[in-house]
């Protein structure tokens, strides 16, 4: 049988045509007639299945909209729940966080989480149907319930910790009373562990290791304060090592190996700082010995010159000699010093004279241990005199008291600020030459090598001007006396001072020739173009000696002539490209002595520029008894080993013999041997 589907409302069955006898004829009528009736029978099933599709339709979106209805309210329900637990849960947080760090006070956090989880509830779900509205608020309180009993446990936690802190506050003050009463201070820390540690955050076993820590840790400070209070008291070592043997009896093994150790390291350092003490001390005497021995030599040198010691010097070396073997030679040498004080202020002549009479007292009487003793005393004075006056005699004359004081010279002021004060140390410069019985430097060795380098800057016609003018204002003997103090530092320079204001025919000075000549000898200038081997720089020299063979007594003085004829050489040969003849060479040596050199007596005798031998012989024929009288106030002089009036030796000048002592000054020989005076002083005759 055929199923006719009818859509979701079942099977038809399909009914077949029922066949009656066809009449002839009528059969095509029948025919159309059932097809009709068969068309409207379909139509209707149809229409009746099409109606049935749509009720179902109909009935399946009803459905489903009710479903999407529910799953919408069951959405909104689910996110007013969630969020109103997270407020609850950022609360619960907040409150519990603030009682751990105690911003919320913990007697107060039970009744701020109700009332603020209360508000934090309101109107929740409002929007939301009474059923699932009771249902979600149910939910809610439950969860508030839980998180209230979670603060609460906070809160309980927050007390348990402050029982923990207070515990350990506690601990820490019986810590530091335990030195003052070890028993009573144990007994309250372990009476407050039993009492509070059960309220505590610590279980059992941590109460039982805070007990013994306790016990360990303060027994252990105890010790360790008291190694520490006697780490510089051998006693006090002894009796922390007794107290951490056996007066602290819970003390950890470790710990009271650590501190034993402690003991036995500071026992050691002990033993270290007594030797260094010792080898301190040892230093200390044997400085002390220097120092006293470097005083006693200091004052040795001071009181050797014979020059006025201080009282407070004495006293200062004395002390410093003070238990001392030194102290006792010290004391011998200063009454020395008393004994032969202001000798060395005495001039040279002097300190000689004085020397030369306890050697002929020695020679009269026989030697004595007074009297070897007098003269090695003097002996040293006149040596020490000697020494300084060659070193710096300025500061000599400063040191034994021939002046009294000494201005610094100041740079700042140039060439005329130092002029004017050479001029003010002149009347100085002359004490101490009157001293020394020679020219002296109106300048100290340390200011002599100040103005030599400042000149070293300066070309050869400036430094030769400077020269000059420091010659004029210091005048001529203190002039030599500068000269022979650059002489120690640079020759050229000494022999420029030497020649002072001298100045040549053209008008310069000699001294600008002298300072050139040592340029152009040092660089080749002078050598340059030499055609005649006989006149070459090596003649020079031997040229200058031969000239001045026999002038002049003083061998090094002659010496110094000739090395300044050199130089002059030297200076002019630059000039001339080289070449210089003899009459260019007896110019260089004239220039050197600042003059000529004249044959009298049939001697070599130099003479000032301007003067010749009848000038000479006028000059000496001139010499008056008043005017030697003041080199000789006893009225005679020593000639040649004899006693001879002024009034006879005045006479004699004329056909006499001269020495030159200095520039137009000359001494008389007799016998070869100078004249001098009752003093031994040799007389000197001035030609200009």
């Amino acid at each position: 049988m055929v199923m006719i589907p009818q859509g979701n409302f079942g099977q038809r069955v399909a009914r077949g045509p029922s066949f009656a006898a066809i009449e002839p004829g009528a059969e095509l009528g029948n025919a159309a007639t059932r097809l009709a009736g068969t068309a409207v029978n379909v139509q209707a099933d149809m229409v009746q299945a099409e109606t049935q599709r749509r009720a179902h339709e109909l009935a399946q979106a009803q459905h489903e909209a009710k479903e999407a209805a529910a799953a919408a309210l069951k959405a909104k329900t689910f996110t007013a729940l969630t969020s109103a637990r997270d407020s609850l849960t950022d609360l619960h947080d907040e409150i519990t966080a603030g009682v751990v760090d105690g911003s919320v006070p913990k007697d107060k956090a039970v009744a701020t989480w109700a009332e603020r989880a209360g508000k934090a509830l309101d109107g929740v779900g409002a929007d939301l149907p009474e059923s699932s509205r009771a249902l979600m608020r149910a939910e809610l309180d439950g969860t508030a319930a839980r998180m209230g009993n979670s603060v609460r446990k906070a809160v309980t936690l927050r007390d348990r910790q402050d029982v923990t802190a207070g515990i350990s506050q506690t601990l820490e003050y019986l810590q530091r009373q335990y030195k003052g009463d070890p028993a009573l201070a144990t007994q309250q820390a372990m009476g407050l562990i039993d009492q509070l540690g059960p309220h505590s955050t610590l279980n059992a076993e941590q109460l039982a290791k805070l007990r013994q820590g306790w016990k360990e840790g303060t027994q252990y400070t105890a010790g360790y304060e008291l190694v520490s209070a006697g780490r510089n008291d051998r006693k006090a070592l002894d009796a922390a090592e007794k107290a951490i043997g056996s007066g602290l009896p819970d003390l950890d093994p470790q710990k009271r190996a650590t501190l034993l150790d402690r003991v036995a390291s500071y026992r050691f350092q002990l033993d270290q700082r007594a030797e260094l003490a010792a080898q301190r001390a040892q230093r200390e005497a044997e400085r002390r010995m220097r120092q006293a021995e470097a005083a006693f030599n200091t004052f040795q040198g001071l009181a050797d010159k014979g020059t006025v010691l201080a009282p407070e010097y004495i006293d200062q070396a004395l002390q410093l000699t003070a238990g001392t073997p030194y102290q006792g030679g010290i004391k011998a040498l200063a009454e020395a010093a008393r004994d032969s004080g202001g000798l060395a202020a005495q001039p040279l002549a002097v300190q000689q004279a004085t020397l030369q009479a306890v050697d002929a007292q020695i020679a009269q009487q026989g030697r004595t241990p007074e009297l070897d003793k007098r003269r090695t005393q003097i002996e040293k004075v006149l040596r020490g005199s000697q020494e300084d006056l060659q070193r710096d005699p300025l500061r000599a004359g400063l040191e034994r008291g021939v002046v009294t004081e000494l201005q610094p010279i100041d740079p700042a002021g140039g060439l005329p600020g130092l002029l004017q004060q050479l001029q003010q140390r002149a009347p100085l410069a002359q004490r101490v030459q009157a001293w020394a019985g020679r020219p002296v430097s109106p300048m100290t060795a340390d200011e002599a090598a100040r103005l030599k380098a400042q000149m070293d800057t300066l070309p050869a016609k400036e430094r030769s001007g400077f020269v000059a003018a420091i010659a004029q204002a210091v005048g001529p003997q203190q002039a030599q006396g500068l000269a022979a103090q650059m002489d120690k530092h640079d020759k050229a320079l000494g022999l420029a001072f030497a020649a002072g204001a001298d100045a040549t025919t053209a008008g310069r000075y000699t001294s600008e020739l002298i300072l050139k000549g040592q340029a152009a000898k040092a660089d080749g200038t002078s050598t340059k173009g030499q055609k005649q081997p006989e006149l070459k720089a090596g003649a020079w020299r031997a040229h200058a000696a031969a000239a001045l063979d026999g002038v002049f007594q003083n061998a090094q003085f002659s010496s110094q002539v000739a090395q300044a004829a050199e130089l002059i050489m030297h200076g002019m040969a630059a000039e001339a490209g080289g070449e210089l003849s003899a009459k260019d060479m007896d110019r260089a040596v004239r220039l050197a002595i600042a003059g000529d050199i004249v044959e009298r007596n049939g001697q070599k005798v130099p003479v000032p520029a301007g003067v010749d031998a009848d000038a000479l012989d006028k000059r000496l024929e001139s010499v008056s008894v008043d005017e030697l009288r003041g080199q000789a106030p006893e009225g005679s002089v020593l000639a040649g080993g004899a006693q001879l009036p002024l009034a006879d030796f005045v006479k004699t000048l004329p056909g006499q013999q001269l020495m030159a002592v200095g520039r137009g000054r000359y001494a008389v020989l007799v016998g070869g041997r100078p004249v001098v005076n009752g003093q031994g002083k040799v007389v000197v005759i001035g030609v200009r």
